[in-house]
């Protein structure tokens, strides 16, 4: 015999039962009994249809009318336009969340992929699937949830995913349900890069997540990447000993900003950076590690890897010979070579090895100084040396005989280039050299000048001036003096004086001196020497 309770015993239960429902925080929300969303993208807010929830919107528009643009999913529902805003809607739900879930498809025919993301408390807990990438409707209608786990008041926001790019990305939402919280709060650890998760373990790096560094790293130039850790768990995360971040060893990575603090709330964020540097070319891996009081991730790892390039240094010549002098004839007869240089890390140091001198220009003068055995090829912005000519030659001053040697070409961490070179110092000639008020009067010079005693001033007849003229052996070998004269033109004008004697020895930069003397005849200009 089937037993009934009185009716007045059945709405008291009912009550109780609902009551007991909304105390455990479970709700949902249709979006059927609201009024404050219009066909206009709007801000603005209502009371959610689970008491104490308040819905918040930004940029969202009702859409469940059966209008012309109809992309609804059951009835009323709410649709977000663009990440401009960026378009949200947000619940503030006062008595925990264990599993919140939501319905939602793509609204209008762009053709633009769209993601969404999940906010708890702030900080983006969770991101669905790409949809709607095609052109034309998409009536597909998609399930979403994420374990939130969280007492007392909490926030949850539907949104798009930080970094979304502005421009129209409409998406319905409908059907919003959430669990009450139960059982005990706990910490869940994630890490991120450039708002991509980096699942815990991951050997394969990713430029889209930071995790690889770069593939044509220039040696000996810092690359820096920033990093978020996580707590998608209600409970505090707490790291492990300080410092929190650790590498496995030391391939090029160090950590150059550790997590502020070694406690973290549920649902919170901070972010450490990882700096790269190396001189070494090739691959470089290394191994993140994060121990946390995360029972399921104890120990969260990841691995960040670099390329680092090879510089190289190259010359148009490796070996350079014929340089040559008969000896006190120095130096030799310059020659040129080509420097190239790529992926420098700084740049090109030229050197030029005992008895060899190297300059820029053919002068070896400007910026080129002596001992002229070392220049700096500056690398430009694009880390390169392009076509840099520099001459090399065989000093002056040595004693005959042969000479060898080299000059190198090096750059931090490049593997250096060398010219090797060879010469020769001949035994020695005499050589003359004729100065006038020190400066060179060159032989078989029509010229006279006033800088090297060859010009005289007018002079009145009767009367003369006398100039001093050196006579240097700048050869090698001794110089024999015969006899000095003046011939041609009005050579009765002129008279040496005080010259050396004949067959007077001149060593190797020995000196001898006479005077010409200026006593014209006759009235006219006279010139000779």
């Amino acid at each position: 015999m089937k037993k009934y309770l009185p009716y007045f015993y059945r709405i008291p239960v009912l009550f109780i039962l609902l009551f007991s429902l909304n105390a455990r925080g479970q709700g949902s929300e249709t979006f059927q009994t609201q009024t404050a969303l219009t066909s206009n993208y709007l801000n603005g807010s209502f009371s959610g249809e689970t008491s104490g929830v308040t819905v918040n919107f930004i940029h969202s528009r009702n859409e469940g009318f059966a209008s012309v643009d109809d992309y609804s999913i059951n009835g009323k529902g709410l649709m977000l336009r663009r990440a401009d805003e960026p378009s949200s809607v947000e619940f503030k739900i006062p008595n925990g969340v264990g599993i919140f879930s939501f319905k939602y498809r793509k609204a209008f025919t762009g053709n633009v992929n769209r993601v969404l993301a999940v906010q708890v408390d702030g900080m983006e807990a969770a991101l669905t699937s790409s949809f709607g990438a095609g052109s034309g409707a998409d009536a597909t209608v998609y399930n979403f949830s994420v374990t939130v786990n969280k007492p007392g008041l909490v926030s949850v926001k539907i949104t798009y995913p930080i970094g979304t790019a502005n421009g129209n990305r409409q998406v319905t939402v409908d059907d919003v349900n959430w669990t009450g919280f139960s059982g005990t709060v706990e910490p869940r650890i994630n890490l991120q890069g450039n708002g991509i998760t980096i699942p815990n373990g991951t050997v394969t790096t990713s430029i889209a997540d930071g995790t690889d560094f770069g593939a044509n790293i220039i040696a000996g130039t810092d690359v820096e990447k920033t990093f978020t850790i996580q707590n998608h768990g209600s409970g505090n995360l707490i790291l492990n000993t300080a410092p929190f971040v650790q590498l496995a060893g030391t391939s090029g990575f160090g950590i150059s900003a550790q997590p502020a603090a070694g406690s973290m709330a549920g649902f919170s964020s901070q972010t450490f950076k990882i700096k790269f540097n190396s001189t070494v070319p090739g691959i470089h891996t290394e191994t993140v590690r994060i121990g946390s009081s995360d029972p399921l991730t104890p120990i969260y790892s990841f691995n960040v890897s670099a390329v680092v390039l090879s510089p190289s240094i190259t010359s148009d010549k490796s070996v350079m010979t014929g340089f040559a002098y008969a000896f006190g004839q120095g130096p030799s007869g310059r020659q040129p070579f080509v420097v190239n240089g790529n992926n420098l890390a700084g740049d090109i140091t030229v050197t030029a090895s005992a008895n060899w001198e190297i300059s820029t220009n053919l002068t070896y003068d400007g910026a080129n100084v002596s001992p002229w055995n070392s220049v700096v090829l500056s690398k430009t912005a694009g880390n390169t040396v392009n076509n840099r000519q520099i001459y090399v030659r065989l000093k002056d001053g040595l004693q005959a005989g042969d000479y060898t040697g080299t000059v190198t070409l090096a750059s931090l961490s490049a593997p250096s280039a060398v010219i090797n070179l060879t010469g020769s110092v001949t035994a020695g000639i005499a050589f003359i050299k004729v100065t006038g008020n020190g400066t060179a009067v060159a032989n078989g010079s029509a010229s006279p000048n006033g800088l090297n005693n060859t010009l005289f001033a007018s002079q009145n007849l009767g009367n003369s001036q006398t100039k001093p003229f050196v006579i240097t052996n700048s050869g090698g070998a001794p110089l024999i003096i015969n006899t000095l004269s003046i011939s041609a033109g009005d050579a009765s004008s002129f008279t040496i004086l005080n010259p050396p004697l004949t067959g007077t020895v001149l060593n190797t930069n020995e000196t001898a001196g006479f005077d010409v003397k200026f006593s014209p005849i006759l009235w006219e200009l006279k010139m000779q020497l």
